[in-house]
């Protein structure tokens, strides 16, 4: 039993994304939404088992879309070596995966299924860091902005416990990036920049995913076609606006 029990969750509560169009409007690439303003997940919670069968397999618009902004080969190549090092240092420190994590991290096929409005892409940092200012809680990145706007990371814990965190910094590169924060400290930085954004990483997985497919059908040229759990999900946002 660890002697020094990492804080849980690490940090506030929150949500950085993009517009839903109408429904949700942003003044720029990203916006801050309070996570109780989300709407609630509109898939069973029973789907959500690590298996990524709610995961739609990508058209042909998508694939071609997105082409461009994947990992090479031998990117992908190097990521698949890394995430079998990066098991073998949770281990080390006494920490475990998700077993969602391995499967998506592992799988080029999953990834491809999800895509992204801001270009984001999915790439393992080199190795787990301690998290500042939180004793006993590690942070691994997994996927990141292409113009390095934001990062994700997962946090976990010795005691088994992970959520997913979000924030403007590249945590191998920390002490670099808030140089854009005078006078603040490491912890100060974190404390008012990065949110924990998902209670698991499959939540996560499944509101990012889905909000970029809704955000690339309601940018489609030939108008919206919304799938019955898209209508959903904006549905919540058509509500609050109408009380």
């Amino acid at each position: 039993m660890s002697q020094n029990i990492a804080p849980f969750p690490p940090f506030k509560w929150g949500w950085l994304s993009f517009d839903l169009g109408a429904y949700r409007p942003c003044d720029g690439t990203y916006c801050f939404y309070a996570y109780d303003s989300l709407p609630p997940l509109p898939i069973a919670p029973g789907r959500l088992n690590g298996s990524f069968r709610w995961l739609a397999t990508p058209d042909d618009a998508t694939n071609t879309r997105m082409a461009v902004y994947r990992p090479s080969a031998e990117a992908r190549s190097k990521d698949a070596q890394r995430l079998g090092e990066l098991q073998r240092e949770a281990n080390q420190l006494g920490l475990t995966f998700p077993a969602a994590f391995i499967t998506l991290m592992q799988s080029q096929t999953l990834q491809d299924a999800i895509p992204s409005c801001t270009a984001c892409y999915f790439q393992l940092a080199d190795h787990i860091l301690p998290c500042p200012g939180r004793s006993g809680g590690y942070l691994i990145r997994f996927l990141h902005d292409q113009q390095d706007v934001l990062a994700w990371d997962l946090y976990l814990t010795p005691e088994g416990q992970h959520c997913v965190t979000v924030s403007p910094f590249d945590m191998e590169t920390l002490e670099d990036d808030i140089k854009r924060y005078p006078n603040t400290t490491l912890e100060q930085a974190l404390d008012n920049n990065a949110f924990v954004c998902a209670s698991t990483f499959e939540e996560f997985i499944y509101r990012f995913w889905l909000e970029n497919t809704i955000w690339f059908n309601l940018n489609e040229s030939s108008g919206p076609v919304l799938t019955p759990e898209q209508q959903q999900y904006l549905a919540h946002y058509s509500a609050g606006s109408a009380s």
